[in-house]
């Protein structure tokens, strides 16, 4: 499975500072992926995508009357 790290890897800060700063993108993304697992060793499980998506009802109940209100479910993450 790919990482989600390494499929977002031009987005992140951190990446593009390490390859300005000298680092081959492949030593970052072995990087960020001991330490996912250090994580994993440390939590029992390491980071994995969680849902994002539209909360229809949020929003109503809210008082967001015919808008999108879009909700990350981080619940379970470390």
């Amino acid at each position: 499975m790919t990482s989600t790290f390494a499929v977002h890897a031009d987005r992140l800060d951190v990446v593009v500072a390490a390859e300005m700063a000298g680092l081959a993108r492949p030593t970052v993304l072995d990087t960020i992926e001991r330490l996912d697992a250090a994580v994993a060793t440390i939590d029992g499980r390491g980071f994995t995508p969680t849902p994002f998506g539209p909360q229809s009802a949020l929003a109503e109940a809210i008082g967001l009357d015919g808008a999108e209100l879009w909700v990350k479910d981080e619940t379970g993450n470390v």
